[in-house]
């Protein structure tokens, strides 16, 4: 048997040890084990270094604010055209779209 496989037990334990020690950290922000993790893991590391404020989970239009306003802006044009390539609607009604592929509309 592979010992990696009898590691994971072990390793499952310790990321949701960690996964409740970021919840701490960051009360209302989900670090649930599964797509959000990434995706939750790069918001408060932005939230941070940007001093923006997070928005509760699933807000309309965007995950955070910034007081003083300043962006930087990746895409601007007509939301078909990103639309159009982004990937296949998920049950909250949202489409994942790639940095790469916004910057590649431009």
């Amino acid at each position: 048997m592979n010992k990696g496989v009898e590691a994971i037990p072990e390793l499952i334990h310790k990321l949701y040890k960690i996964v409740g020690e970021l919840e701490a950290h960051f009360p209302g922000r989900k670090f649930t084990p599964d797509g959000h993790l990434v995706g939750s893991i790069g918001e408060v590391l932005v939230a941070h270094k940007y001093e923006l404020k997070l928005l509760p989970n699933s807000a309309e239009k965007h995950d955070a604010v910034d007081k003083d306003g300043s962006i930087e802006e990746i895409y601007f044009d007509k939301g078909d055209k990103a639309w159009n390539i982004a990937g296949k609607m998920q049950k909250n009604g949202q489409r994942r779209i790639s940095l790469n592929g916004l910057k590649a509309l431009s």
